[in-house]
């Protein structure tokens, strides 16, 4: 309800039909927690300004937006190791370990490499529940799911062993492949 006009109002992001439209605005996110999945509008994405952003703990301000507080956000807080120890504590999603404030769910892990291989068959080609294609659907999932891992950001690069950067860091990747395999018998294929 709009408190000025009485009228009601449509909420943020609940117009994106979607999942393209529903990125291309940037309060808003896709939620494909639920079945079907929806868009709906980011936590942070009601704080406009550095100050109210910054006021909401869950909150972190990143240049121009004010997005979803990270365990890797507290050191861009602080320059003091101190301060920036205690606030990394103070959010039970996270903890401090070796100089780095690390998500509680994967800081005690090791850096660890997941290779996902998929099924790039004809199989995948098919319809599968709301996706069109079992293809969109398994990549749609691996997408989000990959979201949630503390991804190391390097390209294929060694960890470093020993150091506060490898602990609980995650390397990816995707491999698709087919069980359907072109034979040359007699320079013809098969």
């Amino acid at each position: 309800m709009n408190s000025t006009t009485n009228l009601c109002q449509e909420k943020p992001c609940v117009g994106h039909a979607d999942e393209v439209t529903c990125h291309e605005d940037l309060v808003c996110e896709w939620d494909s927690a639920v079945a079907p999945g929806k868009c709906k509008e980011k936590f942070c994405s009601r704080y406009r300004d550095h100050a109210s952003c910054n006021s909401e703990p869950a909150c972190h301000w990143d240049f121009s937006t004010c997005s979803d507080k990270t365990c890797s956000n507290y050191a861009q807080d602080s320059s003091d190791i101190d301060e920036i120890h205690c606030a990394c504590n103070s959010n039970p999603e996270c903890f401090w370990h070796d100089n780095v404030c690390v998500d509680v769910h994967y800081g005690a892990c090791p850096t660890m490499d997941i290779v996902v291989l998929f099924d790039g068959s004809a199989s995948m080609a098919q319809s599968f529940g709301r996706h069109p294609r079992g293809y969109e659907a398994l990549l749609e999932m691996l997408r989000d799911w990959s979201l949630l891992l503390p991804l190391a950001n390097d390209l294929g690069k060694a960890a470093r062993p020993g150091t506060g950067y490898a602990k609980g860091l995650t390397r990816i990747a995707f491999i698709q492949f087919s069980g359907n395999e072109n034979k040359k018998i007699n320079g013809v294929v098969k």
